[in-house]
């Protein structure tokens, strides 16, 4: 039994080691068309023959293999091969030996070499269009190699617009110089099910003819130029027949706001916590931009859609917002850390404390006051601290108590807590490098932050929530997560985002001081425009 089985024995890369080892490759790579060797060898051999993979191979109990004249009578040997193609000479090469004196007689052991013909650039390579591919066929791998004499530029564009049957509309990819060599360009659109399909055009511009639904949602471009790679988003909206609404009232004022109305308020809290429109808070590993709100078709009986986006950085080692950014039909403006506003890339001056001004095609205005930068528009207002937290509430909302509060499907973005499909955590733009994000980032407990109480309230003068304050519990949490410790400016922005925003939702006064704030408000205003890029005339008196 036991000579029968050392006389099966099959190894599939160095085999025989109980007999003496037998010297063969285990995988080689050869380009179609080359030619090729393959060596065979054993020290104690006294009979070697390779088998192609075609060739039948002897039966294990085979013992008369000196008497065949295939077999050659010596350690070593080569077998070439010329014009290399997969149907004659791909697949498993078997090398047979026969070993020598003072082992049993008869006895054979073999080894596989697998030969794989391909073309490594065109088959394997991931290289780019731009790129060379350099193949290396001694153990398959290949590099690609770029010069790039002069860089694409690329302003990636996210858009959403609203279509109708029968509109042709042509989606900019954003290239303002292609660069040499030339950036190349791939249109794909996703289609029910989730699947991306690649289009033909390759230019820097896709043209469509709407006759078909099925031509609206996601159009991507992905813009590349060597190893660097710009991506652009379109989402095309099929125009939906209109509802009757109820015109607009003029907008209060902020004081009004907070002495008489209620207004849906979602909070971005400090360290990547949201507190959403109806009351839910959740943790989001953020970075670079993410929607935060956005009424893609403007259901609530304005003609301009709009958006809001947040900005992230990691700031004082925790994500933290650093500025937030409108769009309002196609005027667009930013209100950035330090209470910098920048209008087409341009300081925009605020007005002193307290007086509101009119931004330029728009039918906003933002204010400096309450230690915030507010943005009042007819259909929304926004709060910035100035430094890592803001507000986004909703006007023009039913005050019923009974009513629960509901929105449309054109409405999304974090603070909705929609769907955002292939927009991880609705993050937009560039989502490479530093803007990586780790959708399964988990949250910290309150076991690995202790201390985090007090900010939960109940609130009596709500709709569809009841309480205020787990979002800054959360918050809290992770500015305390793992032992860290809250800088004194987290905090006070913690404890003012919790104070703020829950006299927001429940239309109560604001508070005359905040905990853990400086007493002398010059003292805080002073601290945040020095993190940023201040207008030359600061909007307060200190």
């Amino acid at each position: 039994m036991i000579l029968v089985a050392l006389l099966a024995l099959t190894v599939s890369s160095v085999l025989g080691q109980r007999f003496g080892d037998i010297d063969l490759c285990t995988k080689k790579w050869v380009k179609p068309g080359d030619f090729f060797d393959i060596g065979c060898g054993s020290d104690i051999a006294v009979a070697i023959k390779l088998f192609m993979p075609h060739e039948e191979l002897p039966p294990p109990e085979f013992e008369a293999i000196l008497t065949e004249d295939s077999f050659r009578t010596i350690k070593r040997e080569f077998s070439y091969y010329a014009d290399a193609n997969k149907e004659d000479h791909e697949g498993f090469y078997t090398c047979v030996v026969q070993h020598g004196p003072g082992l049993p007689q008869g006895l054979t052991s073999s080894a596989e070499c697998e030969v794989i013909i391909v073309d490594i650039c065109e088959e394997l390579s991931d290289c780019g269009p731009t790129d060379t591919c350099i193949p290396n066929y001694d153990d398959g791998t290949w590099e690609c190699q770029c010069d790039i004499e002069q860089r694409m530029r690329v302003r990636e564009q996210d858009v959403i617009q609203t279509v109708e049957m029968g509109q042709e509309v042509s989606l900019n990819a954003g290239i303002t110089r292609y660069g040499t060599p030339r950036a190349s360009v791939i249109w794909e659109h996703l289609e029910e099910g989730g699947s991306y399909k690649t289009l033909s055009e390759t230019g820097g511009t896709l043209t469509l003819q709407i006759n078909d639904g099925a031509q609206s949602g996601e159009y991507v471009a992905t813009i590349r130029q060597c190893n660097r790679e710009y991506v652009s988003y379109f989402n095309l909206e099929m125009e939906m027949e209109p509802t009757p609404t109820v015109p607009p009232t003029e907008p209060p004022t902020f004081g009004e706001v907070n002495a008489r109305t209620q207004m849906p308020t979602c909070t971005i809290f400090p360290s990547g916590v949201v507190e959403q429109f109806d009351d839910s808070a959740n943790f989001y590993d953020f970075a670079c931009s993410h929607v935060l709100v956005a009424d893609l078709d403007a259901e609530n009986g304005y003609q301009n859609p709009y958006y809001v986006y947040g900005t992230f950085d990691n700031f004082q080692g925790k994500d933290s917002l650093q500025s937030m950014t409108f769009y309002i039909g196609s005027a667009m403006f930013e209100v950035q850390r330090g209470w910098f506003v920048n209008i087409n890339g341009a300081k925009w001056p605020l007005n002193a404390q307290g007086e509101a001004k009119q931004v330029p095609g728009t039918e906003c205005t933002i204010t400096f006051d309450e230690w915030h930068a507010i943005v009042d528009c007819p259909q929304f207002m926004a709060f910035y601290d100035g430094i890592m937290a803001g507000h986004v509430s909703l006007k023009n909302i039913a005050t019923d108590p009974k009513q629960n509060l509901q929105f449309g499907a054109s409405q999304v973005g974090l603070c909705f807590g929609s769907y955002s499909r292939t927009r991880s955590n609705w993050q937009v733009g560039y989502t490479g490098g530093k803007c990586s994000i780790d959708t399964g980032a988990d949250a910290c407990s309150a076991q690995d932050a202790p201390g985090c109480t007090g900010y939960d309230v109940t609130l009596n003068r709500l709709w569809k929530w009841g309480s205020c304050g787990n979002g800054a519990t959360m918050s809290c949490n992770e500015l305390q997560c793992d032992g860290d410790r809250m800088t004194a400016m987290q905090e006070c922005s913690l404890n003012l985002a919790y104070e703020f925003g829950c006299a927001l939702r429940s239309g109560t006064e604001g508070p005359d001081s905040v905990e853990a704030c400086p007493r002398s408000e010059c003292d805080w205003f002073l601290d945040v425009v020095a993190q940023g890029c201040p207008q030359k005339d600061l909007p307060f008196s200190c």
